[in-house]
């Protein structure tokens, strides 16, 4: 479990290759290359699992990727809401995760 936290407070990701060498890993750019069912099924086994954390950690890969505002305005939720995803209490009403797995999904 410490390694979920762990990586959850870093911006990059690091994997140790074959050679025990050390490359940087962008999840941002991981996250453009994943198909939509292979995304549907993350976003399934988090809910299904109740892992939380790592249904935060796709959301926030998603707005990484994208333009905040222009999220926001396509939900028609505040840029703070967006934000708030960041937080590591977040806590988001129905109504507002509903909004969210739309996008991202």
């Amino acid at each position: 479990m410490a390694s979920k936290e762990t990586s959850k407070k870093q911006k990059k990701l690091v994997k140790k290759s074959s050679r025990n060498k050390v490359t940087e890993v962008n999840p941002t750019a991981h996250f453009r290359k994943l198909s939509k069912k292979k995304l549907h099924e993350a976003l399934n086994a988090c809910l299904l699992e109740n892992d939380i954390e790592s249904l935060q950690e796709i959301l926030i890969a998603y707005i990484d990727s994208n333009n905040k505002v222009e999220i926001a305005e396509q939900l028609e939720i505040s840029r703070t809401t967006i934000y708030q995803v960041y937080s590591e209490d977040w806590n988001p009403t129905i109504k507002t995760l509903a909004r969210l797995l739309q996008a991202v999904a």
